[in-house]
């Protein structure tokens, strides 16, 4: 199987001469290939000289000294010397090598080279602190790159900052996930019930994940009453995949007050039938809320 995905990537490249190469599928089958015992090292060394040669003629990298293709050629040497690359560690380089590589080529094009992926960036420093859990070691080329990215980084998201609503969440992509985690929770306590809120802390400490900073700023909205249209924009602003908007747009309806029907207004506009079990389920969540709203409120207090 992985010598066919190896031939099928190269083939691509052949009948596709003038196209950039992809360092992030690169790393990606490189890594899978060397858990594969019947993997084809013609095929690897073919595949990754040609990756290589047109980093340097599509003038992406001026040379074989660039520390991105110092990084893919480790990663391939590890393969052909018997080293396998862990799922956790291929996660974590292909990531690396694909920012990396789009960043190279903003500033290979000319264009202004600004990197202010919020989600992006803390997924990728997650699968890193996962690694330095783990006890693997991440090599001083694979770290010159990651501080490459980080300094564009920094760089840029000042200003970014600077332009979402100064009350949107936002999490600091530089701390281990335990804490970013704890200190996210910290941040939606008082706007979802605290039933929802432990269901929610169990979920994101064992899966290793955590909402995106905008996913946890509806939340924290429909909390307080924001309505629906306004709260929708928030998570627009995220720029998510279709897989990934589905996904947080999962977490509030699970999570967050008004989070079923802010669910079920935000997918009839968008267009988006909802099956009957799912709304089954919304249904099921708004009549569980009921109960949360009248379990966490208060009694009124009466004076005679």
């Amino acid at each position: 199987m992985i010598n066919e995905r190896l031939q099928g990537v190269l083939n691509w490249f052949k009948e596709n001469p003038n196209s950039n190469p992809n360092m992030y599928e690169l790393v990606e089958v490189l890594s899978q290939a060397s858990r594969d015992e019947e993997k084809n090292e013609a095929l690897i060394k073919e595949l990754t000289k040609l990756e290589v040669e047109r980093l340097i003629n599509n003038g992406i990298v001026t040379s074989e000294d660039d520390c991105l293709v110092q990084m893919v050629l480790e990663v391939y040497e590890q393969v052909l010397g018997g080293q396998q690359i862990s799922e956790e560690k291929e996660n974590y380089l292909k990531m690396v090598a694909g920012v990396s590589f789009y960043l190279k080529t903003l500033e290979a094009n000319g264009q202004e080279v600004t990197y202010n992926n919020t989600y992006e960036y803390s997924t990728l420093m997650d699968h890193k602190y996962e690694l330095m859990e783990r006890g693997e070691e991440i090599s001083d080329t694979v770290l010159k790159n990651e501080d490459l990215i980080t300094l564009r980084y920094k760089n840029n998201i000042e200003s970014y900052s600077y332009e979402r609503d100064k009350s949107a969440i936002q999490i600091s992509p530089f701390l281990p996930i335990d804490e970013k985690i704890d200190n996210a929770l910290e941040l939606i306590k008082p706007y979802v019930y605290p039933e929802r809120l432990q269901i929610l802390s169990e979920i994101c400490h064992k899966n290793k994940t955590l909402p995106t900073d905008m996913t946890l700023t509806v939340i924290r909205d429909l909390g307080i009453g924001v309505n629906f249209d306004t709260a929708e924009k928030e998570l627009d602003d995220a720029n998510l995949s279709g897989l990934g908007w589905s996904i947080e747009m999962g977490t509030i309806a699970n999570t967050a007050k008004n989070g079923p029907e802010f669910y079920i207004h935000t997918m009839e506009k968008n267009g988006f039938k909802i099956t009957p079990e799912n709304m089954e389920y919304l249904n099921k969540l708004k009549e569980e809320n009921l109960e949360l709203e009248k379990k966490n409120t208060e009694p009124a207090k009466h004076h005679l």
